[in-house]
């Protein structure tokens, strides 16, 4: 048994072989080896049975047969003898499987008593059906992990999250040490979650905004040119958390000695206290988010935003403009033909972007203020945002600005969490989950992390309190910042203009127009091909003809979709498939949307018209792209 084993690892882990053909320390509880009647060793500890004392084997083919068929990695806490992963990958040898074990020991053992030959050699070179050990490690190779499996996915945001397995037995025994696993799953499974139904929200809005940005998309560099040229500069990141209105009265000295990057919603606080921020960042996609800009000038600030930000937007008066990369399909695929513009992590909250484009632009040191992620005092932002500000517009006798507070105070499922200065914080879900995305990235880039200006701000692992004293200690350089600056701006948009002259970028973003109409009239008749919009559907006639309509680069199982429409785009070759998949999504929650859109003529606001074209969710989606991309044909 063990030599068959061995030789299994010897082709497929040869690093594992080598930690278990020498002597592994038991753990300290009691354990024993025991034989059952179906002749197969089972494992009792602490007088628990870990496996069936019967059929150890029969019992993990009937937990497997419980685990649904689909494409989504499979997660096994507890290895024990190796019954139950052994019945996984029998079961779903399409699927990567991850095993997180404590004790190295009771593999090693496994190897002695149980032929685990199959388990090993399923392993592939990529990561469909691959293999993956956690002996002993820590929650970030998970993550790790499932961000490499979440690559190599054809469509990673529409896949389903990870499928978690548990033995009771071995969980209740080192509970403590499986949490953190668990609770780094459920923070993916959350962040799976808001990327998927933030995509399906705005995928009608990205596509509008996109388009109608194409002339600043054509005319505009990437944040490439700022890479690591900031370099040895004092930076400050402004939030707009209620802690910001303690750095009020210091702002002026503030900038007096640092860059300022800004989000948004803090912008309109540091113009009303004449501060006038070197980079802002603007990334939602949303009108009411555009709003936050309303009568601030950005004359003197740096615009930091990605391709599908509201139009209304660029109507402001501003600096310059780089642009990052976008989540949205769409934008992504515009991207890849004109030029890479970089990317910036999204955590959900445009600090998390801010944060991440300091770290892009090797400032150093850097500090963070207004960054709360909680509601001190049971505030929401500073006083005097557009939030609160709407809150007073709406407020009436039956429903003061008080009833609106406390709604979206329990809105977000609320927790009870501490302060960076040790005081209990009310926060929730979504704010917990940005926190996460800190936590991840502070753990990455030890050398980014900043140090926080508020005290009563969530305490987040690996961000430090700052001491406003020292900032306020550093010596004046606002004449260096802006030189530092002015070079970078001047030197960047010049090799924009040499590396891609107007003529080339025009050319390449009619060449990409061109392919996308064409792109949408190839799934266009693939789809009356194949008879997708009829009674009968279009899988039968696919079983009849015995092939597929079009060449595919993946074939799902027959669960890895929920309709014939999306069965039909994940057959295709086409890099709209992803982005088709969200707009179809967005266009059957019609109804439910509250958003407007940019009059191409007169840049008036105006309600989204009614969902074009009649038929299947696909055709409506590919007719809405056809008539919001046909204006821009002539270009």
């Amino acid at each position: 048994m063990r030599e068959a084993n061995y030789r299994a690892l010897t082709q497929s882990f040869p690093e594992l072989l080598r930690i278990f053909t020498t002597p592994l320390t038991p753990p300290s509880f009691q354990h024993s080896f025991i034989a059952t009647n179906s002749g197969y060793p089972s494992l009792m500890i602490e007088g628990k049975h870990v496996h069936s004392p019967r059929d150890p084997i029969r019992e993990a083919e009937r937990i497997a047969a419980t685990v649904p068929d689909r494409e989504a990695p499979l997660v096994v806490l507890g290895f024990g003898l190796g019954y139950l992963p052994l019945a996984l990958r029998q079961r779903f040898p399409h699927r990567p499987l991850i095993i997180i074990e404590r004790h190295g020991f009771f593999i090693q053992k496994a190897l002695e008593l149980v032929d685990l030959s199959p388990l090993f050699l399923s392993t592939t070179e990529t990561t469909k059906g691959s293999l993956f050990w956690i002996i002993g490690g820590e929650p970030a190779q998970l993550l790790e992990i499932l961000r490499r499996i979440e690559a190599e996915q054809f469509h990673p945001i529409a896949e389903p999250p990870p499928d978690l397995i548990t033995n009771p037995t071995l969980y209740s025994l080192d509970r403590e040490w499986y949490d953190p696993f668990l609770e780094a799953l459920h923070h993916w499974e959350q962040k799976h979650r808001i990327n998927r139904n933030t995509l399906r929200k705005f995928g009608k809005r990205w596509v509008s905004n996109l388009l109608h940005n194409l002339p600043e998309i054509q005319n505009t560099p990437g944040i490439t040119y700022f890479s690591q040229k900031l370099q040895g500069i004092p930076t400050l990141i402004v939030a707009a958390g209620p802690s910001l209105d303690e750095l009020r009265p210091f702002l002026k000295e503030l900038y007096d000695r640092c860059c300022i990057i800004a989000v948004d919603t803090a912008l309109r606080f540091l113009l009303q206290e004449g501060v006038a921020p070197d980079f802002v960042m603007v990334m939602d996609p949303q009108y009411w988010n555009y709003r936050h800009l309303d009568h601030c000038s950005l004359e003197q600030s740096v615009l930091i935003t990605d391709t599908t930000v509201y139009p209304g937007v660029f109507r402001t008066k501003r600096r310059t403009t780089f642009f990052c990369n976008t989540p949205s399909p769409l934008g992504l695929w515009v991207e890849q033909s004109l030029a890479q513009r970089g990317l910036l992590g999204a955590g959900g909250s445009v600090a998390t972007s801010a944060w991440d484009f300091a770290r892009y632009t090797g400032a150093h040191p850097l500090w963070i203020g207004g960054l709360d992620l909680g509601f001190p005092d049971y505030q929401t932002h500073y006083k005097g945002a557009l939030f609160e500000e709407r809150t007073h517009t709406r407020a009436f006798r039956f429903r003061p600005q008080a009833t609106e507070l406390f709604q979206v105070l329990r809105s977000g499922n609320p927790r009870q969490r501490y302060a960076m200065d040790g005081q209990p914080l009310w926060t929730d879900e979504r704010m917990l989950l940005y926190a996460h995305w800190f936590e991840e990235r502070f753990a990455h880039y030890p050398e980014a992390v900043p140090r926080s200006l508020s005290s009563r701000g969530l305490a987040i692992r690996g961000l430090q309190k700052g001491s406003l004293e020292e900032l306020l200690a550093m010596p004046l350089q606002r004449q260096k910042i802006n030189e530092t600056l002015r070079q970078l701006v001047v030197e960047a948009q010049a090799q924009f203009e040499a590396t891609f002259p107007l003529s080339e970028r025009e050319k390449i973003l009619s060449q990409w127009i061109q392919r996308a109409w064409q792109e949408l009239e190839h799934l266009e008749k693939g789809v009356d091909k194949i008879g997708l919009s009829s009674k009968r559907g279009w899988v039968p006639l696919c079983i009849e003809s015995g092939q597929h309509p079009f060449p595919t680069t993946q074939t799902p199982s027959p669960g890895h979709t929920k309709s014939k429409d999306q069965f039909f785009l994940y057959t295709q070759a086409s890099p709209l498939s992803p982005l088709l998949d969200f707009v179809m999504a967005s266009l059957q929650n019609e109804g439910s949307e509250n958003s407007e859109s940019l009059n191409m003529q007169s840049g008036s606001i105006q309600k989204p018209p009614l969902s074009p074209g009649t038929g299947t969710p696909l055709l409506q989606g590919i007719n809405y792209l056809k008539t919001r991309l046909a204006p821009y044909l002539s270009l």
